[in-house]
């Protein structure tokens, strides 16, 4: 009874163990498929940490060449600006220069024009001048017509006059002489009225000439 009931519970230890045994084999099954599919996973992860790897080492690349050719750019535009600069501080000091210049011939040319103003003045001036003149010496020949025209008249009756006189005291020798002699004078004297008409008549003009502006 006791060796029945010792066998039956062998018998019982036995079944668990083998159910105990086939669990852990088939936990140990999953393990090892769960560890195959983990190297599998793993593998992947390996992969794409290399290629993370590789496009990191490739991007540090670029970043560092991206830096120089930044820092490249950099010292270029320094260069430009203090070019464009430069030209700037250039181009306004010409401009300046041209200014200053332009001012200088602006300058020049408004002197120019007083003194062209003064001279235009001076010529009028000088125009009214001449026209003056010019009246005064047409007035002059006028007025000298007018003497020689007197001198004529003279002259034709100082001869009248003389003729009249010889013709009067023909035939009387010594008085005759005389009268004669006469005839110079009065010419002498019909002159000196002419000489005197036509110094006054000068004396006139320049007097006139004197007292313009």
């Amino acid at each position: 009874m006791v060796i029945a009931a010792r066998a039956a519970d062998l018998e019982t230890d036995v079944a668990r163990l083998q159910h105990d045994l086939i669990s852990e084999i088939t936990a140990s099954e999953e393990a090892r498929a769960d560890a195959s599919e983990l190297r599998k996973d793993l593998g992947e992860k390996e992969s794409l940490v290399e290629s993370l790897e590789k496009e990191l080492i490739a991007l540090k690349k670029v970043k560092a060449e991206g830096a120089v050719k930044v820092r490249d750019l950099e010292r270029k535009i320094g260069v430009l600006e203090t070019k464009e600069r430069n030209k700037r501080i250039r181009f306004e000091e010409e401009m300046r220069d041209r200014v200053d210049e332009k001012e200088k011939e602006i300058n020049g040319f408004k002197q120019k024009l007083v003194e062209l103003e003064k001279l235009e003045e001076a010529l009028r001036e000088s125009e009214e001048k001449v026209a003056a003149l010019e009246s005064s010496i047409l007035q002059l020949r006028e007025e000298a017509k007018e003497v020689e025209r007197v001198i004529l008249l003279l002259n034709e009756k100082a001869v009248e006059t003389v003729e009249n006189i010889d013709r009067g005291v023909n035939g009387i020798h010594d008085e005759g002489k005389g009268l004669k002699l006469q005839w110079p004078v009065v010419a002498a004297g019909s002159d000196v009225c002419a000489c005197t008409y036509a110094l006054l008549i000068l004396w006139r003009w320049i007097h006139s000439i004197s007292n313009e502006p």
